[in-house]
């Protein structure tokens, strides 16, 4: 009999110990915010909730943590508990945003670029940098790309690209057309069409050395992952095959690596 005792005991306490340790097991996926399945806990805002069109462009984050997203219905703002839409006064699609190194939130829509700054009541409004801009230049449409480097913002369209740096605007014309830009390693690239890889030297809009190889390519990424390195994506029209390729930035050329398609 004591040994049954003893038995039971012994099989009491590894029930609370087992109970104990499933209980805290099952508590640590809501504390480091996975679910018990081992996927991520996904938070979906409707449009009905925040406010705005089910489309929205472009993303980006100011000092404070707080969220904007381009809509096509304007800019919106959320802090974490509520949304703001704010509505440009000339345009409502907003195609693509920036933060600056100061954590100024740029961006560009339809013929439209500029900022946001607080109003008098300390909200934020979209602040228009049309009137900076020479007016030959105001016939652009979307602002397919706001880009942010230690030389200014630039906003990227097919028939220019404008860059701001704080106190004037300078505008680059397409000879053809452009596609994407990139900001790599603190330099602003961009694609021409039927030209090739292209970069802003000195105020002055020339091929990139070595740029002539992505004549035929169309480029559609450009991400850095090393001081020296950055990895490209890029297809070659028309067959539509994804490749990728490793570029290394020697101050005399811009050289693609291996290649994977």
């Amino acid at each position: 009999m004591p040994k049954s005792d003893s038995s039971a005991g012994v099989f009491f306490i590894f029930g609370i110990i087992t109970s104990i340790i499933l209980c805290f097991s099952a508590a640590l996926p809501a504390q480091n915010g996975f679910s018990p399945s081992g996927a991520p806990f996904i938070r979906n805002y409707p449009p009905d909730e925040y406010g705005a069109h089910n489309q929205n462009w472009a993303i980006a984050q100011d000092r404070r943590g707080v969220m904007y997203f381009g809509n096509s219905r304007g800019l919106l703002e959320y802090d974490g508990a509520s949304w703001r839409l704010i509505q440009p006064e000339h345009v409502r699609i907003i195609r693509s945003m920036a933060a600056s190194a100061d954590g100024r939130i740029f961006g560009g829509g339809y013929g439209e670029i500029g900022y946001l700054a607080p109003d008098s009541s300390r909200q934020l409004q979209f602040v228009s940098l049309l009137p900076h801009l020479d007016e030959a230049y105001r016939d652009f449409t979307d602002v397919w790309q706001t880009l942010a480097t230690s030389e200014g913002i630039f906003f990227v369209t097919t028939r220019y690209i404008f860059r701001w740096d704080g106190e004037k605007m300078r505008a680059w014309p397409a000879k053809t057309a452009f596609h994407f830009g990139f900001a790599v390693h603190d330099q602003f690239y961009i694609q021409q069409s039927e030209t090739g890889l292209m970069q802003i030297v000195s105020d002055s809009l020339r091929l990139a050395p070595l740029g002539e190889q992505w004549r035929e390519e169309r480029i559609s990424a450009m991400l850095p992952f090393s001081s020296t390195r950055a990895i490209s994506a890029y297809w070659s029209p028309p067959v539509k095959t994804g490749c990728f390729s490793t570029m290394t930035f020697p101050s005399n050329a811009l050289r693609p690596g291996p290649t994977s398609c």
